[in-house]
């Protein structure tokens, strides 16, 4: 594991930038590959992301717009739940979002108030 040293003026924290740190008497010693192994998990979360969107994307486009064109008996409808299903889980879907981030913001401001008080 190898130790990286960086001295931080704390007359000028605001403007701190990762790789741009100005000198003074602190001295911190910051570990390297943490860093490159945050990176790396950061980097999988987000292909992981980006798969997963873009194949409910694919999915949802296929099921919507192509497969209304195609036979109602063909081999195909099996995979694909019916069309009423099409509106109905993001309608579901977008009502549970609404709820669940009411339900935060009133968290948040009731934890603001007992800051306060």
């Amino acid at each position: 594991m190898e130790l990286m040293e960086v001295h931080i003026d704390y007359n000028d924290l605001h403007s701190l930038k990762p790789k741009c740190l100005t000198t003074r008497k602190v001295l911190f010693q910051v570990c390297t590959s943490e860093r490159v192994t945050m990176e790396l998990a950061d980097r999988t979360i987000g292909l992981l992301l980006t798969v997963t969107s873009l194949s409910i994307f694919t999915y949802y486009t296929f099921w919507v717009i192509i497969l209304p064109l195609v036979d109602t008996d063909h081999f195909v409808h099996k995979y694909f739940l019916p069309q009423e299903y099409a509106i109905l889980i993001p309608v579901f879907v977008g009502m549970a979002l609404i709820c669940l981030l009411s339900m935060f913001t009133g968290y948040v401001m009731l934890q603001s108030k007992k800051k306060k008080a």
